[in-house]
């Protein structure tokens, strides 16, 4: 949860631990938690795994690493360039490898966007490797219909509305290979005049084919997170018929049914139709 409130503060890099080598060169480390997708042919493998990222005040000397299984892949001296939607990592004619066998191609690692999203592509003559940070920010354009009238009831792409976390959760696929994953949404607002929440739509079924990630089910109830790690149900607030899809590293359309009880036990359904944007537009401003 303590991605809420500060989801849009990682337009830069955000480190985690800071060095000095011995020649004075400064370097930021960040690990993250990540999704190994590995491709044989027509089979896919998933794995979670870490992801290091080692930037130093030298330009051509970044370092990338990641975790597969028992072994680190250590990709040395890399060029970084930074443009809007964030960082790029490229092989240069100094890089060095550590562990890896070949230097894959292509070769794509990016960390962009409003949170620090962590997206990798490594290309082998058998295989490929793709990656994707266990949670994934994103701001949305959300677009909400009554469903009985087709009446549009509102409209917002408000960077503090509609917040979304796609967190898929590690220890599922650790313990027994079952892909489920959080939609966490921080400033949920999906009906006109509804207080701005923070909500957690729990356990929800996605697949992985090729570079498509999709998740979907039939009903959940919502529940209000309430702090650490409470969170209340809302009953009153049923939602229904979720499904969503995109690429990996790239932008996600989701829809669901939300149907809304009032006091006097009125039932109002509405259709909300979000566009998850892993990068700020480029008209919006902070």
């Amino acid at each position: 949860m303590k991605f809420f409130g500060t989801i849009l503060a990682g337009a830069a890099l955000a480190m985690s631990v800071t060095s000095c080598n011995t020649d004075g060169d400064s370097t930021q480390t960040q690990n993250v938690e990540v999704l190994n997708i590995t491709t044989t042919g027509n089979t896919q493998e998933l794995e979670v795994g870490i992801a290091q990222f080692v930037v130093s005040t030298a330009t051509d000397a970044d370092q990338f690493a990641l975790g597969m299984g028992d072994e680190t892949w250590r990709f040395s001296n890399l060029k970084r360039t930074m443009g809007q939607d964030g960082y790029t990592w490229k092989e240069t004619a100094t890089t060095q490898l550590t562990g890896c066998p070949t230097m894959p191609s292509p070769f794509t690692v990016r960390m962009t966007g409003i949170a620090g999203n962590t997206y990798y592509k490594l290309g082998f003559t058998d295989k490929s490797i793709t990656g994707i940070a266990l949670a994934t920010g994103y701001v949305s354009q959300t677009t909400v219909i009554n469903v009985e009238t087709g009446e549009q009831v509102l409209y917002t792409s408000e960077i503090k509305k509609n917040q979304f976390i796609v967190e898929i959760i590690g220890e599922d696929i650790k313990k027994d290979k079952k892909c489920n994953l959080n939609l966490l949404i921080g400033g949920a607002s999906f009906i006109d005049g509804m207080p701005a929440m923070n909500m957690r739509f729990k356990s929800i079924p996605f697949k992985i084919e090729g570079d498509m990630l999709s998740f979907e089910t039939a009903s959940l109830i919502p529940e209000l997170v309430q702090g650490g790690n409470s969170f209340a149900p809302q009953e009153r607030f049923p939602i229904s018929d979720l499904h969503a899809s995109g690429t990996l590293g790239g932008p996600i359309t989701l829809e669901f049914d939300c149907t809304y009880k009032d006091k006097n036990d009125v039932e109002t359904k509405y259709r909300v139709r979000s566009q998850l944007l892993g990068v700020l537009p480029s008209s919006s401003s902070n």
